[in-house]
């Protein structure tokens, strides 16, 4: 009897003490609000290349703010080795996220942020559907391993398993799929920007095995005020429709992917 109460009382224990989502949302959170808040912001100068296979090369420069939840990237996307690039800026501004491309400016629905239009985001807040399954160790750091449900562009369910390091509560590895093909994003070259805020400096993504997207901080600069202005999406230039003089510019540097991304954008 002595050893049935003894094992109620330890199953009670670690119930009381499990660590969960709620926990680790509330954490993560705490160690960033503060972190940023002594920084007053970030401000990331990033440079990457997309290279998938069969597929022409592009170069993308990328200046990445962020402040509290809110998040903005001003971009250029320029083939290898072209003299002139493609324009486009990405903002969350804490409720809705909003793109600009070819003189146009949209709201980006909700369910394809997370598979298109992210920002340099090496911490975002799980959603509430999410759970925290367990630990792992990725790239020997210990981490939280969290999964979410989404959907494909068809509507087909799909799973995105995410790694999180236990110590700066960063992103170090994601994996899902996208048009069904299996993609893993990893975060790696943990270095300060601010004080002891320590974050990844390197990005790259991989599809079937083979690198499509590499990315790393090319400098963090201090001083940079960043206003609130910034997260504003009624400030981001833009219509609801093209400008046809910039759309022509475009396709004539891009041709078909111009043509594609904007049948994406239109169908949405």
């Amino acid at each position: 009897m002595r050893a049935v109460i003894w094992g109620l009382v330890l199953c009670l224990t670690q119930w009381a003490f499990a660590y969960d989502l709620s926990d680790f949302v509330r954490e993560a959170n705490a160690h960033h609000a503060r972190r940023m808040g002594a920084a007053g912001g970030l401000k990331l100068n990033v440079a990457g290349e997309v290279t998938e296979p069969g597929k022409d090369a592009f170069s993308i420069t990328a200046t990445y703010y962020s402040r509290d939840k809110r998040w903005r990237a001003d971009a250029v996307l320029s083939q290898r080795g072209g003299a002139e690039g493609l324009p486009f800026n990405v903002l969350f501004d804490g409720q809705k996220t909003w793109a600009t491309l070819l003189g146009m400016k949209i709201e980006v629905p909700r369910r394809d942020v997370d598979d298109r239009v992210r920002g340099y985001l090496y911490w975002e807040e799980p959603p509430a559907i999410a759970k925290l399954i367990g630990d792992e160790t990725v790239g020997g750091r210990a981490c939280w391993l969290i999964e979410t449900p989404l959907r494909e562009s068809d509507g087909t369910a799909v799973t995105l398993r995410s790694w999180y390091d236990k110590e700066y509560f960063v992103i170090l590895q994601t994996e899902t799929s996208y048009d069904r093909k299996p993609i893993r994003i990893e975060f790696s070259d943990l270095r300060a920007v601010s004080g002891d805020y320590v974050i990844p400096h390197k990005l790259r993504a991989v599809q079937n095995d083979v690198q499509v997207v590499e990315a790393q901080i090319t400098g963090s600069p201090t001083g940079a005020e960043i206003g609130d202005s910034l997260f504003d999406s009624a400030q981001l230039p833009g219509s609801d429709f093209p400008d046809m003089n910039e759309l022509m510019r475009s396709m004539k540097i891009f041709g078909k992917v111009i043509t594609n991304e904007m049948s994406k954008m239109l169908k949405n």
